[in-house]
């Protein structure tokens, strides 16, 4: 500061003990500081580190009074850095392809598999760094801490002799789960698959990075990813099923699959996921989907067919100038609610059931071991066939209980049930939310169906451009 602050000389300590300043007054003898003197001055202060000797000299010759100044700094403690590992694939797929900046859809983005190269390294591990000392003015020493070191990765199919570099001991696909890497057999095909070649029934995931011509049959436990072109085939997957190119079926092609479906387009096919699909195109197929179905990219638009999901329809074209009959569907229907009432009732029966053959088993376990040998035997007849009664109704009992869970999940994410149309829906369409259902006779622009009060609802929306 310029200005006079004080009629006394002192020094001052920031909190942190990082800095120290020197202020001084003119001395009342008109005696003249030296640098020997303002160095005792400040270690008589307890400032004994980081001293600034050009600025104590500086003070000295120039005489600088009423003014506080920096003398002193210390040095701050940094704290060491966290181990962390950098890894060679996703670990983190997001699971649905990326929209490009032109709108269009980028399918080659979707990893149901990874794959990996034995050789090939996986991940590697930075460790952690020590902190670095501080000191303070009043020389203090403070110790930085230590950063964190992580533990060993965890999983199979791989290997590190020192636990810095993590390599694959296998060709195969790698996943990333619940902090642990799993390495395993994957069954990868290079070229097409046709008649003759083109029977698959593998536990695992399937790649194929070719062509699948018709009368091809595919059976996978895991995800099926077909890069290539495909036509009138089959297809029954565990998980999900990509086709990067499409599917032209002919009318005959069959996809089942137990998780997603993505495709560039899907024409002339049954086609069937427990979760979601996403496409560009839907055409002349039977599509129906356990969640939603969103259709999005350049060409985006639904034509002819049926298409059902449970949850939503998102699609900015529906129909089209031909007035093609399609029919767009969400929610559930009447005989979906009357098999869950059924489930409920035979779930009941059986339970009853259970308890008529317990009460007898408890009867005859107290008879077993009494009266004629012939009664005894015919107690224990008995016993057995009770036994492998309730074992059956039992296990009828889950397999019902299981099926009515997944429809009880179905009415659940049915209640808000769907149909946007941004764009254009044309007249031959018919619009099904739940049990109610209209036939679109003139062209609408943006226009959001529900189900409301026994009806199909239409709201009016903002067209997309």
């Amino acid at each position: 500061m310029a200005d006079k602050t004080s009629d006394k000389t002192y020094v001052r300590i920031s909190n942190d003990e990082m800095e120290a300043y020197l202020y001084l007054a003119v001395p009342e003898d008109g005696h003249e500081y030296s640098s020997s003197e303002l160095y005792e001055l400040l270690s008589q202060n307890r400032v004994l580190y980081g001293i600034n000797e050009m600025e104590i000299d500086e003070i000295a010759d120039k005489r600088i009074y009423y003014r506080e100044i920096l003398i002193a700094q210390g040095i701050r403690q940094t704290d060491g850095v966290e181990g962390k590992y950098t890894y060679n694939f996703n670990t983190n797929p997001s699971g649905k392809p990326t929209i490009r900046e032109d709108g269009t859809v980028d399918y080659w983005s979707v990893f149901a598999v990874q794959t990996i190269l034995e050789g090939d390294i996986i991940a590697v591990y930075t460790p952690s760094t020590a902190g670095t000392q501080g000191r303070t003015v009043t020389d203090k020493i403070i110790e930085g801490k230590r950063g964190k070191d992580l533990l060993p990765l965890k999983g199979k199919g791989f290997i590190s002799e020192d636990n810095i570099t993590y390599t694959s001991l296998l060709d195969g696909k790698i996943e990333f789960q619940n902090n642990r890497i799993h390495i395993t057999n994957l069954l990868e095909i290079k070229e097409d698959l046709d008649f003759n070649n083109g029977k698959i029934d593998f536990r695992g995931d399937v790649v194929i990075h070719g062509n699948v011509e018709s009368g091809s049959h595919i059976k996978s436990g895991g995800s099926v990813t077909i890069d290539g072109n495909v036509e009138s085939i089959t297809i029954i997957s565990g998980k999900d099923v990509i086709l990067r190119k499409g599917l032209q079926g002919g009318g005959k092609a069959s996809i089942q699959a137990g998780g997603n479906i993505f495709a560039k387009f899907i024409e002339g096919a049954n086609v069937e996921a427990k979760g979601s699909i996403q496409a560009d195109v839907l055409m002349n197929s039977v599509v129906i989907a356990g969640d939603g179905i969103e259709i999005s990219g350049k060409k985006a638009t639904i034509i002819g067919g049926t298409v059902m999901a449970i949850s939503r329809i998102d699609v900015p074209i529906a129909g089209n100038e031909a007035e093609t009959k399609t029919q767009l569907s969400v929610g559930i229907d009447d005989e979906l609610k009357e098999r869950i009432i059924k489930l409920k009732s035979v779930s009941e029966i059986i339970d009853d059931m259970i308890k008529e053959i317990n009460t007898e088993l408890d009867e005859l376990e107290r008879k077993k071991d009494e009266g004629p040998l012939f009664a005894r035997s015919q107690a224990k007849d008995r016993i057995m066939e009770l036994l492998r009664k309730k074992i059956k109704y039992i296990s009828d009992k889950a397999e019902f209980s299981k099926e009515l869970g997944e429809l009880e999940e179905k009415t659940c994410r049915a209640k808000n049930a769907c149909i946007v149309v941004s764009k254009y829906t044309y007249p031959g369409v018919t619009i099904k939310t739940n049990s109610a259902s209209i036939v679109i006779e003139e062209k609408q622009v943006a226009m959001k169906y529900r189900y409301e009060g026994g009806e199909v609802s239409l709201i009016n929306m903002d067209p997309i451009a």
